[in-house]
């Protein structure tokens, strides 16, 4: 599911790719646990795309929570 959000973001489909890689969170942490690394990287992703929608409150969210797993 990742790499279909990273074509999202490719495209400009900014949505659909924040919607993936919340799906992706989703599913790892139910089948991983909350703190394995791979997640960090989805949520860098997340933060990724929320900055540069200027969705400052959710960058900075997405960041602070991959930073705690890693």
């Amino acid at each position: 599911l990742c790499n279909l959000g990273n074509v999202y973001v490719a495209q400009t489909r900014d949505r659909e790719a924040i919607a993936v890689y919340e799906e992706a969170k989703r599913i790892m942490i139910v089948t991983l646990g909350p703190n394995y690394h791979i997640i960090a990287k989805t949520l860098d992703n997340l933060g990724n795309i929320y900055l540069v929608q200027a969705q400052y409150p959710e960058a900075i969210a997405a960041y602070e929570e991959a930073k705690r797993i890693k």
